[in-house]
């Protein structure tokens, strides 16, 4: 079902994103505050950024979320989400977190 939202075909191709949403069983999408996300750590395609800026902030897809051991948010899926919903200071969001 998730892999509806995730629209690069390389993530598939060179990263581990199938493992990382395969870690939970389980989804449930809630309402998180947007200070909660990590911010990203790897490249940010500043060409993909521009292209959210274009959309409605509110029918970006839900960024895909698991937990540290320290109960802390784990961005799966959605750097570039964040980033954007960062920019535009958004206080809450939608996201598919990982539960089971």
């Amino acid at each position: 079902m998730l892999r509806v939202f995730i629209t690069a075909k390389k993530d598939f191709e060179e990263g581990d994103i199938v493992d990382r949403i395969e870690r939970f069983s389980t989804y449930e999408l809630r309402e998180i505050s947007v200070k909660d996300l990590e911010d990203p750590c790897h490249y940010i395609d500043e060409e993909l950024i521009e292209e959210y800026k274009q959309k409605d902030i509110n029918k970006i897809p839900p960024v895909i979320l698991g937990y540290y051991h320290d109960g802390s948010f784990m961005t799966i899926d959605g750097g570039h989400r964040t980033t954007i919903l960062k920019q535009f200071h958004i206080e809450k969001a939608l996201a598919f977190v990982g539960i089971k």
